[in-house]
């Protein structure tokens, strides 16, 4: 009886949460995930690299070099993830 009560609440749980209405509006979105220019990707320099989602990805735009005016902790990000990937540094 107790197993079927936690699996009807589980299955309820699940419910509510599924028929939650999504964000309407993209801008608030992307404000909320800290990504600026318009990027829907975002992430930070990290050595020389751009940091996204626990993997490093080489900048196509820019450099993220402390020498080229990147550095640690910068924004870097692209507008999706099939356009090029710009970085803070001149490059």
């Amino acid at each position: 009886m107790q197993l079927i009560k936690t699996l009807l609440t589980v299955m309820a749980a699940a419910a509510v949460v599924t028929a939650a209405p999504a964000s309407t509006s993209v801008e608030k979105g992307l404000q909320a995930r800290g990504c600026p220019n318009g990027w829907n990707v975002c992430g930070t320099c990290n050595g020389g690299d751009c940091k996204i989602a626990l993997t490093n990805h080489k900048c196509d735009i820019g450099k993220c070099t402390k020498q080229s005016g990147g550095g640690d902790g910068k924004l870097c990000g692209a507008i999706d993830v099939d356009t090029p990937l710009e970085c803070p540094g001149r490059g």
